[in-house]
């Protein structure tokens, strides 16, 4: 019943359908390595990330206070690769120095995304990606 309830309360179409067409390939034409995913979701996404850092020496820094479903299998196979921050967005946000991808798809109510918008651009982003 919980499960049905959390899905209600945060239904949005997901990402990882856009995985294999749009998210991979704009990370591999940046060379990320660095990626920030807020919303665990079903964490379908979640583990497409994780391969994606394993596979290229990436972390990275997952954010959901209540996901879905339990991650910590995935957050263990992928330990090295990793960070999770069990906590909303806006406390977790300022913890991460630096990114070259941030995946918003959490709260989706205009003061939460706003105040991410504004702790992204504080992040140290290298310049090469705007070129």
């Amino acid at each position: 019943m919980f499960f049905a309830w959390k899905q209600l309360l945060y239904h949005s179409p997901p990402m990882h359908p856009f995985w294999n067409s749009v998210l991979q390939p704009a990370m591999i034409a940046l060379n990320a390595k660095r990626i920030v995913e807020i919303g665990v979701g079903s964490g379908e996404n979640t583990k497409n990330i994780l391969e994606y850092c394993r596979e290229t020496g990436g972390m990275a820094h997952v954010i959901d206070p209540s996901p879905l479903t339990d991650i910590s299998p995935l957050l263990e196979e992928y330990s090295d690769h990793a960070t999770y921050y069990p906590e909303p967005s806006l406390s977790a946000l300022p913890k991460i120095l630096d990114a070259d991808v941030v995946l918003i798809d959490g709260d989706h109510n205009w003061y939460t995304v706003h105040a991410e918008l504004e702790i992204i651009a504080k992040l140290r982003l290298r310049p090469e990606t705007f070129r």
